[in-house]
């Protein structure tokens, strides 16, 4: 079971940390590494973003929220699956 929960948070990170990268790029702004890491046992990715700090304040918001709004969007249609999960698995 464990592995499920892994896996579950290494993709969640992956979404999230793309969302800043997106967000980066649509404030054109260069993503200068990604990376991923293990602490302990929990899987973490990060990007790391060029010239961020010139931004406006509010810029610099959508960039850093970026995440946190993928990983609710990525809640939302794992919701949906789950809910239509019976008629997936439903015979022909």
């Amino acid at each position: 079971q464990i592995l499920y929960v892994l896996l579950a948070l290494l993709v969640s990170a992956v979404i999230h940390e793309a969302g800043h990268a997106l967000a980066a790029g649509a404030e054109d702004l260069r993503v200068t590494s990604v990376g991923g890491f293990i602490a302990l046992v929990f899987p973490g990715a990060f990007v790391q973003i060029d010239g961020i700090e010139k931004l406006s304040v509010r810029r610099q918001l959508k960039v850093y929220c970026a995440g946190a709004w993928h990983n609710i969007a990525t809640a939302l249609v794992c919701a949906v699956l789950v809910v239509c999960l019976p008629v997936f698995l439903m015979p022909f």
